[in-house]
């Protein structure tokens, strides 16, 4: 819990820790269609070690069936609250066997009837997708070692303008004024 007068350190996103924990956040918005995922709606945890999303009312949409869907397209009036990053440039090799293990039944068991079965549909589509860029990844050799995060992925992720939530970042603070 953060009390009045707390420090909080400053965000930087070459900290192989945020790294890891926003583009893995990334990651789980990408399969629940997570729509409303500006930077107000991902907070940083009451340890400052990691990232946490919140307001997760626009999730599980059965009109997304693919992650890049979430991009906010001022040309499209159905998308324009959307604010999500498609899917990451690169993985760790933990959070790449977790999303491959999941399907129908793992998202049966964690979700049970709290979504209608065509959110479901939705929902597996975007799974499919997502296991189909981690593939690409796989094969472009950009599945690291946990233990990688830091300055040799923040250099992927700073050179991959607009697809994941650690360069969005950084972006909005290196706009910052000092």
């Amino acid at each position: 819990m953060l009390y009045k007068g707390d420090y909080v350190a400053p965000l930087e996103p070459s900290r192989g820790d945020w790294q890891r924990s926003l583009i893995g956040l990334q990651w789980l918005h990408a399969v629940t269609g997570a729509a409303d995922s500006h930077d107000e709606n991902i907070m940083r945890a009451p340890d400052g070690s990691r990232f946490v999303g919140i307001d997760s009312d626009m999730s599980f949409g059965l009109r997304t069936w693919h992650p890049d869907q979430l991009i906010q397209s001022d040309r499209n009036p159905a998308t324009r609250a959307f604010h999500g990053r498609g899917l990451p440039p690169i993985v760790d090799r933990d959070q790449y066997q977790a999303l491959m293990r999941l399907d129908e039944r793992s998202l049966r068991q964690a979700i049970g009837d709290l979504i209608r079965p065509e959110e479901l549909k939705s929902t597996l589509d975007r799974l499919d997708a997502v296991k189909s860029q981690l593939e690409t990844l796989d094969e472009a050799g950009r599945v690291i070692e946990a233990h990688q995060w830091g300055d040799a992925s923040y250099a992927v992720l700073a050179q991959r303008k607009g697809e994941s939530y650690a360069e969005r970042l950084l972006s909005k603070r290196e706009q910052m004024p000092i």
